[in-house]
């Protein structure tokens, strides 16, 4: 054991010394400044020979080998050197390029290498490298405005699509309100909306159109739905919308009813003033044919000597009576007008007997118009007898007194008209 150590020993002392040998020889080369990757062991070994350091190597190949290695080395380092120095010129020429505002991705190097000639980062570099960066930094410039044109765009997008949103809000609002109906248009929609900035944000009317639209037919889709929810209702007995006086109070009892509660209180709105305009409509053309029919009865001359059935018989081809499909509430519209015409008659006979009566300071129910107007004779003459009037004088007197009675009968039927 003893042996096999002292020879490990040994040897690695001598390895030891032979490392040193080496590094000995090549601190020796170091001192050459002038070696490069050009020299040869032949031109230099004269210059070494006389070195305790070359003579410590015996083996000249092992000298020359360690020559060659060392001058692998230096050319190595000097390449190193070489590009480090080039990057930190190429980059000191970049920060240059960067400081140099007037310098765009439009801008040429033959006119940009005449402003930076006297640079000394512009002299650092070769007429490649100076060209490599420039061409470079040209193109970070288009990538950089690129995204600057992106991020604008994306901006802009950003914006719009906020705007969008805003006037869509501002729609929902209006609608809430019950500003907005389903059937509004948009010529009246955009006068509701014109005065609120969420509208004059947008300048593109086509634009503000289009999301109008699209809101209202989104709208109308839910509108349509929860109708028909309405409508089951009502004919369900749930709801009564006749019991309901106002919008508001039908809201009320809707929003109270069990299941309709989730119901949109505008959508209950609306579907109110559509039962209510249907109605009104309904009852307006109700009225019309109405007073068609019985404009009808009086051109046609029907009198309290008519009836229904005979009325029916003579005007059933006439638009005005079959435009009125219910024969009911055809023979109901008659029996007014007769009723009417009736009491109308009625009145001017009161009226002529008060007159006559009044005269001659007599009452009676059944006296007829001769002998009132026989009674007015004697009052004139003075006496109570008879008297013979020329015959001629008591047509034209019987005349007037029947033209004043036409006259009054005239003015009646023309109120009766109006009140029609």
């Amino acid at each position: 054991d003893y042996i096999f150590e002292r020879r490990q020993k040994e040897k690695e002392e001598r390895k030891k010394k032979i490392k040193q040998i080496k590094q000995d020889f090549i601190e020796l080369l170091k001192e050459y400044k002038d070696l490069d990757s050009r020299s040869s062991w032949r031109k230099y070994e004269p210059l070494l020979v006389n070195d305790k350091r070359y003579q410590a190597i015996e083996d000249d190949k092992e000298r020359e080998e360690i020559f060659l290695e060392y001058i692998k080395e230096v050319e190595q380092k000097a390449k190193e050197e070489t590009r480090r120095l080039r990057k930190e010129n190429m980059a000191s020429f970049k920060k240059l390029l960067q400081d140099t505002p007037s310098i765009n991705p439009k801008s040429q190097w033959r006119k940009v290498k005449e402003d930076l000639r006297k640079d000394p980062s512009y002299k650092a570099l070769d007429k490649s490298d100076r060209l490599i960066v420039f061409e470079e930094h040209i193109r970070q410039l288009d990538l950089k405005e690129e995204e600057e044109r992106r991020l604008e765009k994306e901006r802009i997008k950003k914006e719009e699509r906020k705007k969008r949103e805003n006037f869509r809000t501002l729609l929902l609002e209006k609608q809430n309100l019950g500003k907005l109906f389903p059937t509004i248009k948009w010529k009246d929609a955009s006068k509701i909306l014109e005065n609120d900035s969420r509208y004059s944000a947008i300048q593109d009317e086509a634009m503000l159109r289009e999301i109008f639209e699209d809101f209202m037919e989104d709208e109308n889709e839910k509108y349509r739905k929860e109708k028909s929810t309405l409508k089951d209702a009502v004919k369900n007995g749930k709801i009564d919308p006749e019991k309901s006086a106002s919008a508001d109070e039908f809201v009320t009892v809707v929003k109270g009813t069990e299941k309709l509660g989730a119901v949109n209180s505008s959508y209950i709105r609306f579907f109110w003033d559509e039962l209510n305009s249907k109605k009104a409509k309904k009852e307006k053309r109700s009225a019309k044919r109405a007073k068609k029919f019985v404009e009808l009865l009086r051109a046609k001359g029907i009198s309290t000597s008519h009836t229904y059935d005979k009325v029916k018989e003579e005007l059933s081809s006439e638009a005005a009576f079959t435009k009125i499909k219910s024969d009911e509430e055809r023979k109901k519209l008659f029996e007014d007008f007769i009723t009417r015409n009736s009491t109308s008659d009625l009145g001017l006979k009161t009226e002529t007997n008060g007159d006559d009566s009044s005269s001659e300071g007599e009452k009676g129910d059944g006296q007829n118009k001769h002998k009132a107007e026989k009674s007015k004779r004697k009052r004139d003459t003075g006496s109570g007898e008879q008297s013979e009037e020329p015959k001629e004088k008591q047509l034209k007197k019987e005349e007037a007194g029947d033209g004043s009675h036409r006259d009054k009968k005239e003015r009646k039927g023309e109120e009766d008209k109006k009140d029609e």
